[in-house]
């Protein structure tokens, strides 16, 4: 009888742990909906989760709800964000390895100016899209209209309600291209360059120092600029 028990105990077991590790390999992680960034990123951490044998989902939501879902656990973690956002979003823990990077860029219609920082914004009226977090911080105590998609925002820029928008390079490419709007234009130099990091839910930390090993070694082949560098080659027919 005891031996019958230990038997089916051990079968229990195998089933659970064939489960859990089922369970495992697939992942969901949250990210900005529409975020040309979000496409690159993807590419990236797809390509790394496969390696160690994790199959990726990417959920695309607005920008605030997106890091609300990880933070809660609602999701396995943030596919990208800049880094510092685990100190207003605590139980997310940054992979230490840069996935891709954001190019802050001023665009603007009739207006024109010598782009040196934040502080050369603060004359003019700026349009951000909500729960982007570099703008949102850049732009802090400016006078701002801040919008829900980066299409009302170039469609106001051009019926005159803005000065300027600042949104990520890739995405004003993006929006140029789908909206055809004539006259708008990227104003360089960057207002900023960060890179963006991979974000695990803290119930996820054993996963941690493998995907940063392999991020690393991704790194080191050179796959993850190349990665970047000819999506946009392919989306926009450059490169930036």
């Amino acid at each position: 009888m005891k031996r019958g028990m230990k038997v089916i105990a051990t079968i229990l077991c195998v089933i659970l742990t064939a489960i859990s590790l089922q369970a495992a390999e697939k992942l969901n992680f949250s990210s900005i909906e529409g975020s040309v960034n979000t496409l690159i990123s993807e590419k990236v951490v797809t390509e790394a989760y496969r390696r160690i044998g994790i199959e990726v989902v990417v959920r695309q939501y607005p920008g605030l709800r997106s890091l609300k879902y990880s933070n809660e656990g609602e999701t396995d973690g943030e596919l990208f964000r800049i880094a510092g956002i685990n100190n207003k979003f605590p139980n997310l823990l940054m992979v230490s390895v840069p996935v891709n990077r954001l190019e802050g860029m001023v665009f603007t219609k009739q207006t024109k100016f010598p782009v040196s920082g934040w502080d050369s914004l603060k004359p003019y009226k700026i349009g951000i899209q909500r729960g982007i977090k570099f703008s949102h911080k850049g732009t802090e105590g400016m006078n701002r209209s801040i919008r829900d998609s980066n299409e009302v925002l170039f469609r106001i820029l051009n019926a005159g309600r803005i000065d300027i928008v600042v949104m990520a390079r890739v995405n004003g490419l993006k929006m140029l291209r789908k909206l055809k709007i004539p006259g708008i234009r990227a104003l360089d130099p960057p207002i900023e360059s960060y890179p963006l990091y991979h974000y695990l839910h803290k119930k996820n930390r054993h996963l941690k120092p493998e995907i940063t090993a392999t991020l690393q070694e991704m790194e080191k082949e050179g796959l993850i600029q190349k990665t970047r560098e000819q999506f946009i080659a392919e989306r926009f027919g450059s490169n930036e």
